[in-house]
C-alpha cells in the first residue's frame, strides 16, 4: 500500500474538516452582515415570520377541511 494513498477514513476526515471550514466562514459572514445591515436583517426576520406564519395558516385551514 503506498503512503500517499487516502484511505476512506482520510477521505472523510478531510471532508469534516472542509465542511467545517465552510460552516465557521459562513457564519462569519452571516454575522458580519447581520453587523453592517441591522435593519434590513430585522426586516428580513419580520418578512419571514409573517411568511411562515401565512403557510402555517393555510396548513390549517388545508387540513381543517
Amino acid at each position: 500500500m503506498k503512503k500517499n494513498q487516502n484511505t476512506p477514513i482520510d477521505d472523510l476526515e478531510d471532508a469534516g474538516k472542509e465542511l467545517e471550514t465552510i460552516s465557521k466562514t459562513l457564519f462569519h459572514k452571516i454575522i458580519s452582515w447581520v453587523k453592517l445591515h441591522p435593519l434590513l436583517t430585522l426586516l428580513f426576520s419580520f418578512l419571514f415570520s409573517v411568511a411562515s406564519n401565512l403557510v402555517s395558516s393555510w396548513l390549517w385551514y388545508y387540513f381543517k377541511k
